[in-house]
């Protein structure tokens, strides 16, 4: 974090400019960006070689440098080509335009250096440091822009997953949409690291366009790619033309991680068709995933569909594992069966779970009981309210685990099934 940063810091001397009496110069503000283009228009108005070499040379102490502004040079072919211009049509002498010229050279050379620097930097903060560190160096990315994408973009290939994904994340927030940078975030979406494909969500996201969602819902046909950031892509884009397609995706995947990131995104994008719902809760009672079981409960919870609370009933008595997160989404419906229910579950012997059942109890009635008696209580009042409701509440039609899936063999380990969250 202490290397030397090689920006050219530049301090005006507004009484020197004043004193050389030069036609046409705009003093700089402190912070201001001396460029190619703020040269070629100083060169252009006939201001003096040594006056420019002043203004690219840094100021004398710490003090006046921290006041200054950044010097950032193109010295390409094509920009060497326009000095030469601009210079000549400002009546400069031959030697001076190799001046200013070495002058460019160095200063881009410098800035080079420095660019790398601190993408090299930003790797090993991506791989070691802690959510403070990623942020401050997040924000020297984002500030240099587009600058530095073409060296985020080599470094696309290492092989630590966290510098990968660091990378994916920083091109999302810098924001530059060029058909390269999309490119190749949408490529990331299928990496074979997890981590990685959920950054290449957010990040395809933050540089979407008009055809985004079109060209992401016909990825989901590939049947020899992971599709879980695909799919999460399309909840946070939030194109309701995508529903049908994942309701598919879920009711006929036989990856996990692309079903539970298909139910997350149904909920993201509160699908209400017959096929969204259906496919939701045949997951609600999913016989091998629990962390599937519990996503589908919660997007029909950000749903609504009032069948889900008979769903979510079932599956808890139905299945161990993952019972207390599925007694939360009951928590999305004022339903007098579910709050029955709950009742009964104050006194269960597994603590997670009567944790679990008074949080919700909490959050459904906004009372603050602790034992099952003044939980009876509280439910004899809200049975007369007319905003409970007593949902449909039936036992739910128990269909075959996988019936529905092109009769699917069983579904290997696809590591961590949780929730799509972001990474950092």
């Amino acid at each position: 974090m202490g290397k030397r940063v090689y920006h050219c810091r530049v301090l005006v001397s507004v009484a020197l400019l004043l004193a050389l009496g030069v036609p046409g110069l705009r003093v700089l503000r402190a912070g201001e960006v001396l460029d190619n283009a703020k040269i070629l228009k100083m060169a252009k108005d006939g201001v003096a070689i040594e006056v420019i070499l002043k203004l690219m040379e840094p100021g004398p102490n710490p003090a006046e440098r921290a006041q200054a502004s950044n010097c950032r040079f193109d010295s390409s072919s094509e920009a060497m080509s326009e000095v030469q211009k601009a210079c000549k049509d400002g009546g400069w002498k031959p030697e001076d335009v190799t001046k200013l010229q070495t002058k460019i050279i160095e200063l881009a050379n410098k800035d080079q250096k420095y660019l790398k620097e601190l993408v090299d930097r930003a790797l090993n903060v991506f791989r070691n440091a802690d959510d403070l560190e990623y942020s401050l160096i997040m924000r020297q990315l984002v500030r240099e822009g587009k600058r530095v994408v073409p060296y985020l973009q080599n470094k696309l290939d290492v092989e630590d997953e966290r510098e990968r994904g660091g990378v994916v994340d920083a091109f999302g927030r810098i924001g530059d949409k060029s058909e390269a940078v999309v490119r190749n975030v949408a490529l990331m979406l299928t990496d074979r690291s997890k981590p990685v494909r959920e950054r290449a969500a957010k990040a395809v996201v933050a540089l979407s366009g008009q055809t985004t969602a079109e060209e992401l819902i016909a990825k989901l046909n590939s049947r020899n790619e992971k599709l879980d950031g695909v799919a999460m892509a399309l909840g946070y884009l939030g194109d309701q033309r995508a529903i049908e397609a994942l309701a598919k995706l879920l009711k006929t995947s036989d990856d996990g991680d692309a079903r539970l990131c298909a139910a997350f995104s149904l909920g993201e994008l509160r699908a209400k068709t017959p096929a969204a719902a259906e496919a939701l809760l045949e997951a609600v009672l999913d016989e091998r995933d629990e962390k599937l079981r519990e996503s589908a409960a919660r997007a029909l919870g950000r749903i609504g569909d009032k069948r889900a609370p008979a769903y979510i009933m079932k599956a808890f008595h139905r299945f161990r594992p993952g019972r207390d997160e599925l007694i939360r989404d009951l928590s999305y419906f004022k339903d007098i069966a579910a709050l029955e229910f709950l009742v009964g579950q104050v006194e269960n012997d597994d603590p997670k779970v009567k944790r679990a059942t008074i949080e919700t109890l909490r959050i459904m009635t906004q009372e603050n009981e602790t034992d099952a008696e003044g939980w009876r209580a509280i439910l004899e009042v809200l049975r007369t309210r007319p905003d409970w409701i007593r949902a449909d509440s039936a036992q739910p039609r128990i269909p075959d685990a996988g019936a529905n899936r092109d009769a699917a063999p069983p579904r290997g380990e696809s590591g961590d099934k949780s929730i799509p969250t972001s990474t950092r």
